[in-house]
């Protein structure tokens, strides 16, 4: 009786373990499928946003205006392809020239092909215009994204190209001038190219007529889902839209037993149950699909067997041994949600603290630079010297400190733009060099003649680090000379990989402390923090960007005679011109043009700092609100050709209060110009920023030259670069 009584307990306990098991696997799983469902949707809705601002931006663009305005019609609609093709491709300086524009585009932005068509749907200008698959010449009248574009409305379609056979994504926006639709910019993106981002994910997607039109696995391409209206198609849309009129199935409401409620199906050629979490878009019916494989669900009965024979015959131990292990369970999830939560609480502290330094360093730093460009005596002078150069300190540590936080999360991300690299190696120079002056020091570039100027990759962060090691090298010199050198190693065709050196003559490094200078919150010595400032980030945030970008910080010192840091960074070379132009960097600029300015900001400090600051570059008319509310009101009132908006304010915050003039903006008018100019420092921030509508980006403190930048945009002039612009 014991013994039928044991067998009996541990058939319970066993199957019941089991089942429990499963039951918390198919929970976490859902769980996560639902965030990837949530993210995959998020970063489809930033790609279509993207892709759908490329040839709404070119349609407003004056130089596809006056090429489709002023060029003439295409004689003999009728003719072949390759007779209009060839009228075009040899038409008029102002189309051939359009034609290299769209390829420029197409190349900056990562877009496959970009193409000009007429009222009729006759493609003039293309980025693919001398290849010999140019779309010059074929008539897309019969296209959907056409039709809604000469409807007034920018379209979307998903198709096999015509004149490819590559499936992609097409956008389109209508061109106008005068209230007179002259034809459409579309842009493609193959499906291919989409596909990157899927990697991330077990995912589909499927189009409005139930078509999987972009997946991570290959082997669903172009399945149908059962029931889908694809199948009650037009056998002659269907070729011209997929190249295919018959699609094999994909059931996805089967009730799959072995997952219980959870939506399951089981995809072709695998027998293992798969779960599924969807998203679905009202605006165009597209659906995103995320799924996740469930192998457990095939071995539970076989697993179960197993264990309960261990169970039955290692008897109390195993019982034991079950309990343990679920208790292990259930503090594992607990610590992992606390270790969620607690990162969650880090990066909410890290934005939060950003926020409340940044504006009221934006007042300090501010009215320090306004009160620097008054009449002031030698001591006041001085007084006021100081009061910026201890308020730009304690910005450097807030963003060392924000730097190493991205770091140690992993979101630093890196930009690959065209720079030209000995002004950015002179540029960073020039910022130490009223230093080097006072305190008696030598700054020497040297730049070997086999390096190229222009490159591609990260100036920014590049800067960072030679800004760290160069401000360094000089804090620890007394006398002698700092040395920025740059040499090739290795040079190809495309790459160069270049070794930087900064040397200095200063107090060097002891051997003992080499070894750990490059950690975070550590100096060389407990004393140089009191002699010489600093957090002791510096180095450990330089060794940790060089080596995300694909180099190694490394440095060799004798103490009493000096430092070298050095490091070496691969790049590839930019084509001549990539290099937009850019008008001279200045202090003071004049607006060629009066503008209306509004200013937001629930602060009469910032308000007032920004006000001295745009009063310089003009006589413009400039008025202030202090909320959102106030913003939209004397919009209304007044009209602006621009507005520095605050992000967090009081009654209405910046990114409602543009969000509502933006909806109360005249389609096909033009629009005021919103500059975000917020204390929100994060890069995420900048693009909470421009889904609100925001044009630009202003990290406070704010820059003069930040501000100027953006005026120079308004105004029409030649805009000069930086991190400020949003998009």
């Amino acid at each position: 009786m014991l013994l039928l009584a044991w067998l009996l307990l541990s058939c319970a306990l066993v199957f019941g373990f089991t089942h429990l098991r499963l039951a918390s696997e198919l929970r976490r799983r859902s769980a996560e499928l639902e965030q990837h469902a949530d993210a995959a949707a998020h970063q489809f809705d930033r790609s279509i946003s993207f892709l759908y601002g490329v040839p709404a931006t070119l349609a407003d663009d004056p130089e596809v205006i006056a090429c489709l305005a002023h060029s003439d019609q295409v004689q003999n609609r009728s003719e072949g392809k390759s007779n209009v093709g060839s009228r075009w491709s040899g038409g008029s300086k102002a189309l051939l020239d359009l034609n290299h524009h769209l390829a420029t585009v197409c190349r900056e932005l990562g877009i496959d092909i970009v193409w000009v068509v007429t009222a009729d749907g006759v493609c003039i200008a293309t980025s693919n215009f001398n290849r010999p698959e140019s779309f010059l010449g074929i008539n897309y009248a019969d296209r959907a994204y056409f039709k809604s574009a000469m409807d007034g409305h920018r379209g979307r379609q998903y198709a096999v190209g015509r004149t490819t056979n590559i499936p992609g994504f097409f956008f389109s926006a209508p061109i106008e001038e005068h209230g007179t639709r002259l034809g459409a910019v579309v842009a493609k993106i193959d499906v291919t190219r989409l596909s990157d981002w899927f990697k991330r994910f077990d995912c589909f997607i499927t189009d409005e007529s139930g078509v999987v039109i972009l997946t991570s696995d290959p082997s669903l391409e172009h399945h149908a889902l059962v029931g889908a209206s694809v199948f009650k198609g037009d056998p002659k849309e269907l070729e011209r839209k997929y190249k295919r009129t018959t699609f094999a199935t994909l059931d996805i409401n089967r009730v799959d037993a072995r997952l219980g409620s959870y939506a399951s199906t089981t995809f072709p050629g695998n027998s293992s149950p798969c779960m599924l979490a969807h998203r679905f878009r009202a605006d165009d019916g597209y659906t995103i699909y995320t799924f996740t494989k469930v192998p457990e669900a095939d071995h539970q009965a076989a697993a179960s067997i197993g264990l309960w024979a261990l169970v039955f015959t290692a008897g109390a131990a195993i019982l034991i041994l079950v309990s343990g292990f679920q208790n292990y369970l259930h503090h594992l999830q607990h610590a992992m949600a606390a270790s969620v939560a607690a990162s969650r609480s880090k990066s909410e502290f890290l934005a939060t603290m950003s926020h409340e330094i940044r504006t009221p360093m934006n007042g300090i730093i501010g009215l320090a630079r306004l009160v620097s460009e008054t009449h002031l005596t030698e001591e006041q002078a001085s007084y006021v010297t100081s009061l910026r150069t201890s308020a730009d300190n304690l910005l450097r540590i807030l963003n060392d400190i924000l730097d190493f936080s991205k770091i140690e999360a992993g979101k630093v991300e890196f930009e690959q733009v065209p720079f030209a690299l000995k002004a950015r190696l002179q540029a960073t120079l020039q910022a130490f060099q009223v230093k080097a002056v006072e305190s008696g020091v030598a700054l020497n570039l040297n730049v070997a003649a086999s390096v190229p100027d222009l490159l591609l990759g990260d100036p920014g962060r590049l800067s960072q680090v030679l800004n760290n090691l160069v401000g360094n090298a000089l804090k620890f010199t007394q006398k002698g000379s700092v040395t920025l050198a740059c040499q090739a190693l290795a040079k190809t065709s495309a790459q160069v990989r270049l070794e930087f050196r900064v040397t200095d003559t200063g107090i060097g490094i002891s051997p003992k402390e080499l070894s750990r200078i490059f950690e975070q919150f550590t100096q060389a010595d407990s004393s140089t923090t009191r002699l010489y400032g600093g957090t002791g980030l510096g180095l450990a945030i330089s060794r940790r960007l060089t080596e995300l970008m694909g180099g190694e910080l490394t440095v060799e010192s004798e103490p009493g005679v000096g430092s070298t840091f050095s490091f070496s960074l691969p790049f590839e070379l930019a084509e001549v011109g990539a290099l937009a132009s850019h008008p001279p960097a200045a202090s003071v600029f004049t607006a060629h043009r009066e503008l209306r300015i509004l200013i937001v900001d629930d602060l009469p400090i910032n308000q007032l700092v920004a006000l001295k600051t745009i009063a310089r570059t003009g006589k413009h008319h400039i008025a202030c609100a202090g909320n959102g509310i106030e913003a939209v009101e004397k919009w209304r009132e007044e009209g602006f050709d621009l507005i520095f908006m605050d992000v967090q304010m009081p009654v209405m915050d910046g990114l409602q209060a543009t969000r509502t003039i933006r909806s109360h903006e005249t389609p096909g008018e033009s629009r005021v110009h919103i500059c975000a100019m917020t204390a929100n420092a994060m890069k995420e921030d900048k693009a909470i920023c421009e889904e609100a509508g925001m044009d630009s980006y202003i990290p406070k403190p704010i820059l003069a030259e930040d501000v100027y930048a953006v005026i120079h945009r308004v105004t029409g002039e030649t805009e000069r670069s930086g991190s400020g612009q949003v998009g």
